[in-house]
């Protein structure tokens, strides 16, 4: 059950992920890298989705209803996608938000995302946000289908 819903998602993404791309290269976005290195970051953000999927899998059967588990999901991604370097660079907020936005997943994978699609410089972001999605997956999946196993069960 679980399995299908999250990879529904990945083709819900996917659609996502066309339109947007199409209606960039509509308004003058230009890829400044090779079709292999934009063909990985679309993977990597498919890949990264599909992570999100379980993890909001994970609390939406945690959650005593709809509205909890919506709550859930955005009390989590909202400071995630804000303390991170998506909107401003990350040397330059407080020393405090700074290390902890030089951690966050979502760093990584904007850092990795902006390399493989613009060529900036990267470090090893592509290969840390494929850990962070490896690792996320790793402990999500299992979470979330123990608890739709214990929810079932009742």
């Amino acid at each position: 059950m679980l399995a299908g819903r999250t990879a529904a998602d990945v083709v819900t993404n996917l659609v996502s992920l066309t339109i947007m791309i199409t209606v960039g290269l509509i308004i003058g976005f230009d890829f400044k890298t090779s079709v292999a290195h934009v063909a990985a970051g679309i993977g990597l953000l498919l890949l990264f989705g599909y992570v999100f999927s379980w993890i909001f899998a994970f609390f939406g059967l945690k959650s005593s209803s709809p509205e909890s588990a919506q709550s859930i999901g955005f009390i989590t991604v909202f400071p995630l996608t804000f303390i991170s370097s998506a909107f401003v660079p990350t040397d330059s907020m407080p020393e405090a938000l700074q290390t902890f936005a030089d951690v966050n997943p979502f760093t990584v994978v904007v850092n990795a995302m902006r390399h493989l699609w613009l060529d900036t410089p990267a470090g090893n972001a592509v290969w840390g946000a494929l850990a962070w999605s490896v690792g996320l997956l790793a402990i999500f999946a299992p979470l979330a289908v123990r608890t739709y196993r214990r929810a079932a069960v009742k």
